[in-house]
Protein backbone atom coordinates (compact mmCIF):
# COMPACT_ATOMS: atom_id res chain seq x y z
CA UNK A 1 0.00 0.00 0.00
CA UNK A 2 1.51 3.71 -0.87
CA UNK A 3 2.24 5.06 2.19
CA UNK A 4 -0.53 8.04 1.78
CA UNK A 5 -3.13 6.17 1.52
CA UNK A 6 -3.26 5.34 5.33
CA UNK A 7 -3.80 9.41 6.09
CA UNK A 8 -5.61 10.34 3.20
CA UNK A 9 -8.32 7.72 3.79
CA UNK A 10 -7.93 9.19 7.47
CA UNK A 11 -8.44 12.63 6.10
CA UNK A 12 -11.88 11.39 4.19
CA UNK A 13 -12.96 9.32 7.63
CA UNK A 14 -12.68 12.40 9.61
CA UNK A 15 -14.83 13.63 6.65
CA UNK A 16 -12.32 16.58 6.26
CA UNK A 17 -10.63 15.63 2.52
CA UNK A 18 -11.54 17.39 -0.66
CA UNK A 19 -10.64 16.58 -3.90
CA UNK A 20 -9.21 19.57 -6.04
CA UNK A 21 -9.92 17.46 -9.86
CA UNK A 22 -8.19 18.15 -12.81
CA UNK A 23 -8.75 17.39 -16.55
CA UNK A 24 -7.60 13.64 -15.70
CA UNK A 25 -10.36 12.70 -13.66
CA UNK A 26 -12.22 13.33 -16.74
CA UNK A 27 -10.19 11.66 -19.48
CA UNK A 28 -12.14 8.43 -18.16
CA UNK A 29 -15.31 9.66 -19.49
CA UNK A 30 -13.63 9.97 -22.65
CA UNK A 31 -13.16 13.52 -22.43
CA UNK A 32 -9.47 15.01 -23.41
CA UNK A 33 -7.20 16.86 -21.53
CA UNK A 34 -6.07 20.78 -21.96
CA UNK A 35 -3.84 19.90 -24.98
CA UNK A 36 -6.12 17.54 -26.92
CA UNK A 37 -9.27 20.40 -25.94
CA UNK A 38 -7.79 23.27 -27.06
CA UNK A 39 -6.76 20.70 -30.71
CA UNK A 40 -10.21 18.94 -30.75
CA UNK A 41 -11.64 22.81 -30.20
CA UNK A 42 -9.20 24.20 -33.34
CA UNK A 43 -10.31 21.42 -35.67
CA UNK A 44 -13.80 21.59 -34.72
CA UNK A 45 -14.61 25.68 -35.28
CA UNK A 46 -11.92 25.18 -38.61
CA UNK A 47 -14.32 22.76 -40.09
CA UNK A 48 -16.97 25.04 -39.69
CA UNK A 49 -15.42 27.81 -41.53
CA UNK A 50 -15.19 29.80 -38.28
CA UNK A 51 -11.75 31.04 -38.10
CA UNK A 52 -10.14 33.66 -39.90
CA UNK A 53 -7.52 32.34 -42.47
CA UNK A 54 -4.88 35.07 -41.37
CA UNK A 55 -4.35 33.12 -37.67
CA UNK A 56 -4.18 29.29 -39.28
CA UNK A 57 -0.46 29.32 -39.41
CA UNK A 58 0.23 30.65 -35.90
CA UNK A 59 -2.23 28.15 -34.18
CA UNK A 60 -0.98 25.24 -36.00
CA UNK A 61 2.84 26.21 -35.27
CA UNK A 62 1.62 26.76 -31.22
CA UNK A 63 -0.27 23.04 -31.30
CA UNK A 64 2.96 21.57 -31.88
CA UNK A 65 4.18 21.96 -28.12
CA UNK A 66 1.67 21.27 -25.41
CA UNK A 67 3.00 24.26 -22.91
CA UNK A 68 1.39 26.30 -25.50
CA UNK A 69 -2.31 25.65 -24.73
CA UNK A 70 -3.40 29.10 -23.19
CA UNK A 71 -1.57 30.81 -25.81
CA UNK A 72 -3.62 29.01 -28.50
CA UNK A 73 -6.43 29.68 -26.53
CA UNK A 74 -6.60 33.49 -26.87
CA UNK A 75 -5.74 33.17 -30.09
CA UNK A 76 -9.14 31.29 -30.79
CA UNK A 77 -11.03 33.27 -29.01
CA UNK A 78 -10.11 36.45 -31.17
CA UNK A 79 -10.10 34.21 -34.52
CA UNK A 80 -13.26 32.96 -33.99
CA UNK A 81 -15.98 34.63 -31.23
CA UNK A 82 -16.66 33.48 -27.76
CA UNK A 83 -19.89 32.14 -28.72
CA UNK A 84 -18.31 29.67 -31.29
CA UNK A 85 -16.07 28.60 -28.71
CA UNK A 86 -18.20 27.79 -26.00
CA UNK A 87 -20.88 25.83 -28.39
CA UNK A 88 -17.83 24.34 -29.53
CA UNK A 89 -16.41 23.34 -26.07
CA UNK A 90 -20.06 21.51 -25.37
CA UNK A 91 -19.85 19.81 -27.87
CA UNK A 92 -16.21 18.50 -26.75
CA UNK A 93 -16.92 17.88 -23.28
CA UNK A 94 -19.88 15.60 -23.61
CA UNK A 95 -19.22 12.22 -21.99
CA UNK A 96 -18.77 9.49 -24.61
CA UNK A 97 -18.90 6.89 -22.04
CA UNK A 98 -19.12 5.37 -18.29
CA UNK A 99 -16.47 6.90 -15.86
CA UNK A 100 -15.30 3.93 -13.36
CA UNK A 101 -13.57 6.92 -11.88
CA UNK A 102 -16.94 8.85 -11.17
CA UNK A 103 -18.41 6.05 -10.07
CA UNK A 104 -15.80 5.20 -7.75
CA UNK A 105 -15.58 9.02 -6.10
CA UNK A 106 -19.10 9.31 -5.54
CA UNK A 107 -19.06 5.74 -3.64
CA UNK A 108 -16.08 7.18 -1.16
CA UNK A 109 -18.05 10.19 -0.15
CA UNK A 110 -15.75 12.95 0.07
CA UNK A 111 -16.34 16.16 1.81
CA UNK A 112 -16.32 18.55 -1.39
CA UNK A 113 -14.66 18.90 -4.37
CA UNK A 114 -13.09 21.95 -5.89
CA UNK A 115 -12.60 22.13 -9.83
CA UNK A 116 -11.43 23.87 -12.87
CA UNK A 117 -13.20 21.62 -15.69
CA UNK A 118 -16.00 22.85 -17.01
CA UNK A 119 -18.10 19.51 -17.83
CA UNK A 120 -20.64 18.30 -15.55
CA UNK A 121 -19.43 14.96 -14.51
CA UNK A 122 -18.57 15.94 -10.43
CA UNK A 123 -22.65 17.03 -10.72
CA UNK A 124 -23.23 13.33 -10.70
CA UNK A 125 -21.43 12.61 -8.03
CA UNK A 126 -22.15 14.51 -5.02
CA UNK A 127 -25.38 13.89 -3.24
CA UNK A 128 -29.10 15.32 -4.67
CA UNK A 129 -28.97 18.43 -2.13
CA UNK A 130 -25.24 19.39 -2.36
CA UNK A 131 -24.16 22.57 -2.77
CA UNK A 132 -23.06 23.48 -6.24
CA UNK A 133 -21.07 26.36 -6.23
CA UNK A 134 -19.44 28.49 -9.54
CA UNK A 135 -17.71 31.41 -9.44
CA UNK A 136 -20.16 33.89 -9.24
CA UNK A 137 -20.04 36.53 -6.39
CA UNK A 138 -23.15 35.13 -5.25
CA UNK A 139 -21.57 31.92 -4.99
CA UNK A 140 -18.49 32.24 -3.51
CA UNK A 141 -20.06 34.34 -0.91
CA UNK A 142 -22.17 30.84 0.19
CA UNK A 143 -18.74 29.22 0.43
CA UNK A 144 -18.15 29.32 4.39
CA UNK A 145 -22.07 28.43 4.18
CA UNK A 146 -21.37 25.39 2.61
CA UNK A 147 -18.56 24.03 4.24
CA UNK A 148 -20.18 24.97 8.04
CA UNK A 149 -23.13 22.89 6.86
CA UNK A 150 -23.54 19.35 7.18
CA UNK A 151 -23.55 17.83 3.19
CA UNK A 152 -20.91 17.88 0.45
CA UNK A 153 -20.30 20.76 -2.09
CA UNK A 154 -18.82 21.64 -5.40
CA UNK A 155 -16.95 24.61 -6.34
CA UNK A 156 -16.14 24.96 -9.85
CA UNK A 157 -13.63 27.88 -9.81
CA UNK A 158 -13.86 28.19 -13.78
CA UNK A 159 -17.22 28.25 -14.35
CA UNK A 160 -18.74 25.40 -16.19
CA UNK A 161 -19.96 25.00 -20.07
CA UNK A 162 -22.98 26.84 -19.67
CA UNK A 163 -21.27 30.06 -19.02
CA UNK A 164 -21.08 31.58 -22.26
CA UNK A 165 -20.75 35.17 -21.22
CA UNK A 166 -17.56 36.77 -22.05
CA UNK A 167 -15.81 38.36 -18.95
CA UNK A 168 -16.73 42.05 -20.21
CA UNK A 169 -20.79 41.51 -19.79
CA UNK A 170 -21.92 43.70 -17.84
CA UNK A 171 -23.35 40.51 -15.92
CA UNK A 172 -20.26 39.18 -15.42
CA UNK A 173 -18.86 42.43 -14.53
CA UNK A 174 -21.62 42.91 -11.62
CA UNK A 175 -20.64 39.62 -10.46
CA UNK A 176 -22.35 36.36 -13.10
CA UNK A 177 -20.05 33.25 -13.33
CA UNK A 178 -18.22 33.41 -16.68
CA UNK A 179 -16.14 30.64 -18.55
CA UNK A 180 -11.91 31.06 -17.66
CA UNK A 181 -10.37 30.12 -21.06
CA UNK A 182 -7.86 32.38 -21.15
CA UNK A 183 -4.86 34.07 -19.47
CA UNK A 184 -7.25 37.44 -19.60
CA UNK A 185 -10.20 35.86 -18.22
CA UNK A 186 -7.91 34.18 -15.65
CA UNK A 187 -6.98 37.80 -14.47
CA UNK A 188 -10.80 39.18 -14.53
CA UNK A 189 -10.90 35.77 -12.10
CA UNK A 190 -8.13 37.12 -9.28
CA UNK A 191 -7.22 41.13 -10.15
CA UNK A 192 -10.59 42.37 -9.57
CA UNK A 193 -13.52 42.02 -6.87
CA UNK A 194 -13.81 38.49 -7.52
CA UNK A 195 -10.07 37.62 -6.88
CA UNK A 196 -11.25 38.99 -2.68
CA UNK A 197 -14.34 36.93 -2.89
CA UNK A 198 -12.23 33.75 -3.95
CA UNK A 199 -9.58 33.77 -1.50
CA UNK A 200 -11.71 33.86 1.06
CA UNK A 201 -14.18 31.24 -0.52
CA UNK A 202 -10.90 29.00 -0.94
CA UNK A 203 -9.65 30.33 3.08
CA UNK A 204 -12.74 28.94 4.37
CA UNK A 205 -12.66 25.21 2.48
CA UNK A 206 -8.63 24.84 3.20
CA UNK A 207 -9.10 26.15 7.14
CA UNK A 208 -10.41 22.46 7.64
CA UNK A 209 -9.79 20.65 5.02
CA UNK A 210 -7.13 18.40 3.87
CA UNK A 211 -6.80 18.83 -0.50
CA UNK A 212 -6.23 15.94 -2.66
CA UNK A 213 -5.00 17.34 -6.24
CA UNK A 214 -5.82 14.89 -8.34
CA UNK A 215 -6.26 14.49 -12.10
CA UNK A 216 -3.62 17.45 -12.97
CA UNK A 217 -0.09 17.26 -15.33
CA UNK A 218 2.58 19.50 -13.40
CA UNK A 219 2.70 20.72 -16.74
CA UNK A 220 -0.59 21.91 -16.57
CA UNK A 221 -1.76 25.47 -16.81
CA UNK A 222 -4.85 25.12 -15.10
CA UNK A 223 -3.04 24.31 -11.58
CA UNK A 224 -0.03 26.47 -12.61
CA UNK A 225 -2.07 29.03 -12.66
CA UNK A 226 -4.02 27.10 -9.39
CA UNK A 227 -1.08 26.84 -7.63
CA UNK A 228 0.90 30.79 -7.85
CA UNK A 229 -2.83 31.72 -6.50
CA UNK A 230 -2.53 29.29 -3.74
CA UNK A 231 1.26 29.76 -2.76
CA UNK A 232 0.90 34.17 -2.72
CA UNK A 233 -2.33 34.13 -0.91
CA UNK A 234 -3.03 31.57 1.07
CA UNK A 235 -1.93 28.64 3.58
CA UNK A 236 -2.28 24.81 3.25
CA UNK A 237 -2.74 23.99 7.40
CA UNK A 238 -3.59 20.47 7.24
CA UNK A 239 -1.42 17.61 5.45
CA UNK A 240 -2.63 17.71 1.55
CA UNK A 241 -1.71 15.26 -1.43
CA UNK A 242 -0.99 16.09 -5.03
CA UNK A 243 -0.79 13.09 -7.27
CA UNK A 244 0.76 13.35 -10.28
CA UNK A 245 2.62 11.53 -13.30
CA UNK A 246 6.03 9.86 -12.86
CA UNK A 247 7.61 11.92 -16.11
CA UNK A 248 7.29 15.13 -15.08
CA UNK A 249 9.03 17.68 -12.79
CA UNK A 250 7.34 18.65 -9.73
CA UNK A 251 5.80 22.09 -9.15
CA UNK A 252 6.58 24.38 -6.73
CA UNK A 253 4.16 22.95 -4.08
CA UNK A 254 2.68 25.00 -1.11
CA UNK A 255 4.28 24.22 2.24
CA UNK A 256 1.89 20.81 3.64
CA UNK A 257 1.46 20.18 0.47
CA UNK A 258 3.20 15.95 -0.70
CA UNK A 259 3.89 15.85 -4.35
CA UNK A 260 3.74 11.84 -5.42
CA UNK A 261 4.63 10.45 -8.74
CA UNK A 262 2.42 7.81 -8.89
CA UNK A 263 0.97 7.50 -12.35
CA UNK A 264 2.25 6.60 -15.95
CA UNK A 265 -0.34 7.84 -17.13
CA UNK A 266 -4.08 8.39 -16.02
CA UNK A 267 -5.20 5.14 -17.09
CA UNK A 268 -3.81 4.13 -14.17
CA UNK A 269 -6.07 6.06 -11.44
CA UNK A 270 -8.76 3.72 -11.31
CA UNK A 271 -5.90 1.68 -9.57
CA UNK A 272 -5.32 4.37 -7.05
CA UNK A 273 -9.12 5.30 -6.66
CA UNK A 274 -10.19 1.78 -5.78
CA UNK A 275 -7.38 1.30 -3.02
CA UNK A 276 -8.50 3.77 -1.41
CA UNK A 277 -11.91 2.76 -1.20
CA UNK A 278 -10.80 -0.80 -0.27
CA UNK A 279 -9.54 0.95 2.72
CA UNK A 280 -12.01 3.48 3.46
CA UNK A 281 -14.58 0.55 3.53
CA UNK A 282 -12.34 -1.81 5.43
CA UNK A 283 -11.39 0.44 8.16
CA UNK A 284 -13.68 0.94 11.38
CA UNK A 285 -15.74 4.55 11.02
CA UNK A 286 -14.75 6.79 13.40
CA UNK A 287 -17.11 7.60 16.46
CA UNK A 288 -19.50 10.63 16.25
CA UNK A 289 -22.62 12.33 17.43
CA UNK A 290 -25.41 11.30 14.62
CA UNK A 291 -26.57 14.43 13.25
CA UNK A 292 -30.84 15.34 14.47
CA UNK A 293 -33.13 17.12 12.04
CA UNK A 294 -33.78 20.12 12.97
CA UNK A 295 -36.94 21.34 14.02
CA UNK A 296 -39.42 23.88 12.90
CA UNK A 297 -38.66 26.43 16.13
CA UNK A 298 -34.96 25.79 15.59
CA UNK A 299 -35.37 26.65 11.94
CA UNK A 300 -37.17 29.73 12.99
CA UNK A 301 -34.49 31.03 15.44
CA UNK A 302 -31.75 29.93 13.09
CA UNK A 303 -33.37 32.62 10.01
CA UNK A 304 -34.24 35.05 12.82
CA UNK A 305 -29.99 34.77 13.42
CA UNK A 306 -29.16 35.40 10.02
CA UNK A 307 -31.66 38.48 9.87
CA UNK A 308 -29.84 39.62 12.63
CA UNK A 309 -26.53 39.11 11.29
CA UNK A 310 -27.89 40.83 7.80
CA UNK A 311 -28.46 44.05 9.66
CA UNK A 312 -25.13 44.71 11.35
CA UNK A 313 -23.03 47.78 10.63
CA UNK A 314 -19.81 46.09 8.54
CA UNK A 315 -17.82 48.98 9.81
CA UNK A 316 -18.80 47.97 13.62
CA UNK A 317 -16.05 45.70 15.39
CA UNK A 318 -17.50 44.77 18.14
CA UNK A 319 -20.76 44.18 15.77
CA UNK A 320 -18.37 42.04 13.46
CA UNK A 321 -16.87 40.18 16.80
CA UNK A 322 -20.01 39.34 18.11
CA UNK A 323 -21.68 38.06 14.86
CA UNK A 324 -18.32 36.01 14.07
CA UNK A 325 -18.91 34.16 17.57
CA UNK A 326 -22.47 33.33 16.49
CA UNK A 327 -21.56 32.39 13.16
CA UNK A 328 -19.18 29.87 14.69
CA UNK A 329 -22.13 28.59 16.96
CA UNK A 330 -24.29 28.11 14.67
CA UNK A 331 -23.01 25.08 12.29
CA UNK A 332 -23.81 22.49 15.28
CA UNK A 333 -27.40 23.06 14.52
CA UNK A 334 -27.19 22.94 10.86
CA UNK A 335 -28.67 19.79 9.06
CA UNK A 336 -29.51 19.16 5.70
CA UNK A 337 -32.63 21.01 5.02
CA UNK A 338 -32.24 23.37 1.88
CA UNK A 339 -35.68 24.85 2.18
CA UNK A 340 -34.18 27.14 5.18
CA UNK A 341 -30.07 26.61 4.73
CA UNK A 342 -29.97 28.37 1.15
CA UNK A 343 -32.87 31.04 2.19
CA UNK A 344 -32.04 34.10 4.41
CA UNK A 345 -29.92 31.99 6.78
CA UNK A 346 -27.43 30.55 3.74
CA UNK A 347 -27.51 33.70 2.16
CA UNK A 348 -26.38 35.84 4.63
CA UNK A 349 -23.93 33.97 6.49
CA UNK A 350 -22.23 33.27 3.30
CA UNK A 351 -21.93 37.22 2.36
CA UNK A 352 -20.70 38.00 6.32
CA UNK A 353 -18.87 35.44 6.82
CA UNK A 354 -16.20 37.33 4.50
CA UNK A 355 -15.92 39.96 6.50
CA UNK A 356 -15.68 37.74 9.33
CA UNK A 357 -12.63 35.99 7.94
CA UNK A 358 -11.05 39.31 6.49
CA UNK A 359 -10.95 40.07 10.75
CA UNK A 360 -9.28 37.41 11.61
CA UNK A 361 -6.95 37.04 9.14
Amino acid sequence: MNPNIGQIVKAIKENRCVVFAGAGVSCHAGLPDWHNLTKKLYEGLNAKDLISQEFHSTISALLLNRDNVLKVMEILLLASNRKHVTSELRDILKPTKKSVVHDTLKKIKFRGFITTNYDRLLEEVIDPDSFRLKNSLDNLALVLTAVKTPGQFLLKLHGDIDDILPPDNLNVTRGASFMVLSMSDYAVLVQTERGEALRQALRAIFQDASILFLGYSFSDPDINQALEFLNRHLVFPNESWFIGLKNETLPNLPRNVTGIKLFNDWTELPTFLDEIYGNYISTPPIQGIKPREISEEDKRALIALGEFIHGLEEEDLCERILAGIIIEELPSSMRKCNTWRNGPIGGTLGVYGETIHAHQS
